[in-house]
């Protein structure tokens, strides 16, 4: 489970979460769940993260998290993402 003292709900930490995944320091599971985490808090507006997030970072978050949604949805047993997929989500934060 990823340290959210390490890495708060933010783009910042997303780019770096984003960086681990694409070395395979960090699994891309771990990455989808973050984010699934993250929307869930900012839906909820926890520590203010509703007004304090900008579209593109919460858009990203989403669409990376439905990966964790689904996963027992459609059974899969593990969560990999396409190295370009990985750096067209990196591209899109800078």
């Amino acid at each position: 489970m990823i340290n959210l003292e390490e890495y708060p709900h933010n783009k910042e930490s997303l780019l770096q979460l984003l960086e681990r995944s694409r070395t395979r320091t960090l699994s891309h599971e771990e990455v989808a769940m973050w984010c699934f985490l993250f929307w869930s808090r900012w839906r909820s507006d926890e520590d203010d993260l509703f007004t304090k997030t900008d579209e593109m970072t919460i858009d990203m978050v989403m669409e990376i998290g439905e990966f964790w949604v689904e996963k027992p949805q459609y059974e899969v047993q593990v969560i990999i993402f396409k190295d370009e997929q990985i750096d067209m989500w990196i591209g899109r934060l800078r």
